[in-house]
């Protein structure tokens, strides 16, 4: 929240018309706001990208997905791009991955979530998958 504080007040501060006005609704109760906001302005990235954190920590909370810090994401990440070649021989069908309870991912997936890194949307869920991906092949596979 810190983040999304800070990035906003920067925003304000270099340009402080983009948004409406505190009491606009107030003033115009039935007038449909369009101002451009400074999550959809291309020129306050930071913004968005402090939105998408806070949405994806709410996508966790509200999934019960397992906690990951960026240090462990990264780590995952970098042992998926280690392992992704053997991965291709190893899956006849690498769009169809089972990770076991009903879960499935694909290496597709998996390489734009490790791509976009920790603080993306469904960066949790891919954490866990790239966790259940590990253990799948710590399991010794009988010949």
């Amino acid at each position: 929240l810190t983040l999304y504080r800070e990035a906003i007040t920067e925003a304000e501060r270099i340009a402080p018309e983009i948004d409406p006005p505190r009491d606009f609704t107030t003033r115009h109760p039935r007038r449909v706001p369009t101002l451009h906001t400074y999550r959809s302005d291309l020129r306050f990235n930071a913004v968005f990208d402090a939105y998408l954190w806070l949405m994806e920590m709410t996508i966790r909370m509200s999934n019960g997905t397992p906690p990951v810090t960026e240090a462990e994401y990264h780590e995952l990440a970098a042992w998926y791009r280690e392992q992704r070649t053997q991965l291709l021989a190893r899956y006849a069908h690498p769009q169809q991955i089972e990770l076991g309870e009903g879960t499935t991912t694909s290496l597709s997936q998996l390489d734009l979530s490790t791509y976009d890194g920790p603080r993306k949307l469904h960066a949790g869920k891919s954490a866990e998958q790239l966790r259940r991906l590990q253990r799948l092949l710590l399991v010794k596979v009988p010949a």
